[in-house]
């Protein structure tokens, strides 16, 4: 009943930035964000959703507000004008590279044959010159470019401007760190039915998982025949230290929640825990005033550098593709 009073609730009167948490709460009431919304929306960015803006994560549900009144009402309409459609007939709305991720990064080296990449070297210190922006590396040697631009992590481009004063703004912006483990099994080892792609954990659960990919479900390429992967994630802002234990450690607790959970009859194959340390910027209410501010403070010092990356404008890489794209198209409009 809480929840579906967001079709006779007015407007917000809010004009400025406000947390997921508070936006939702206020259109559906506790319940509904606790347990449904909290996990869906959250998982995303391993974050607490009382603390993630809701201009810098969700901002087309503010929008539909705004053009709907209701949450309900405006869904419904745009899913009827547009709902999730498969590229081709017969196929999943899922889509990735059969060789995995690394594909991106391999066919981007493969297209730069006329660029020199140096790999396992590190930026030390950066200056403005008369003519663009110097690099010193930690192996001594010094890049003279005419612009550059710095797809890095937030805290990293801290450490080059720290001397400078600039980008103080960023300096709140935490990341949480997560671990994703993968379990394969034997297909008739899962006792019930795989419908759907996976599950999403409530942050008020005892559940050390926060969400579970059926792998093999939705990249069906990925698993060979008779068998299931799964893909676990542990850790969000606020609940790290399951990942700082032991493999075996994370492992039992991982396989102990699944069971829990699901009807599963035999010991997995294998199972692999991969750790991703601050990987997960977290953009607090106010993140895009704040990195609006360390930009046009960096570029009245150094016109010639761009910021593009998980830490501004999107953590997705589809988000990550456009920013290396806009900062590109301005650096070479200033040249």
């Amino acid at each position: 009943m809480r929840a579906a009073a967001d079709l006779v609730l007015p407007k917000s009167a809010e004009s400025g930035d406000q947390s997921v948490g508070t936006f939702f709460r206020r259109r559906f009431g506790r319940e509904i964000v606790d347990n449904l919304i909290e996990p869906l929306l959250s998982g995303i960015y391993a974050g607490d959703i009382d603390r993630l803006s809701l201009e810098a994560t969700f901002p087309q549900f503010r929008q539909l507000e705004r053009e709907h009144r209701s949450l309900i009402f405006g869904i419904r309409k745009s899913i009827s004008h547009a709902g999730p459609q498969p590229l081709n007939p017969g196929e999943g709305i899922y889509h990735t590279f059969r060789g995995g991720l690394s594909t991106v990064v391999r066919k981007l080296e493969a297209a730069l044959s006329d660029a020199a990449i140096l790999k396992g070297v590190k930026a030390e210190h950066i200056s403005q010159t008369e003519t663009g922006v110097s690099l010193s590396l930690n192996n001594k040697s010094v890049i003279e470019a005419d612009a550059v631009v710095l797809a890095v992590p937030h805290f990293a481009a801290r450490q080059l401007f720290q001397s400078f004063g600039l980008l103080e703004s960023l300096t709140d912006m935490p990341s949480a760190t997560i671990a994703s483990i993968s379990l394969a099994f034997r297909a008739d080892a899962i006792q019930q039915p795989l419908d759907g792609t996976g599950f999403v954990v409530s942050r008020h659960s005892d559940s050390a998982i926060t969400a579970c990919t059926w792998t093999s479900r939705k990249w069906p390429h990925s698993t060979p025949e008779g068998f299931t992967l799964f893909r676990a994630y542990v850790g969000r802002r606020g609940n790290e230290m399951i990942v700082d234990l032991s493999d075996s450690e994370i492992e039992k607790a991982v396989l102990e929640d699944l069971q829990k959970t699901m009807k599963i009859s035999r010991e997995p194959e294998f199972m692999i825990v991969s750790r991703f340390p601050n990987a997960m910027p977290q953009y607090a209410v106010g993140h895009m005033e704040q990195v609006a501010k360390a930009k046009a403070e960096l570029h009245a010092m150094f016109p010639m550098i761009e910021l593009a990356g998980s830490s501004y404008g999107g953590v997705g890489i589809p988000d990550c593709v456009a920013q290396g794209r806009t900062a590109a198209r301005q650096l070479m409009d200033r040249l």
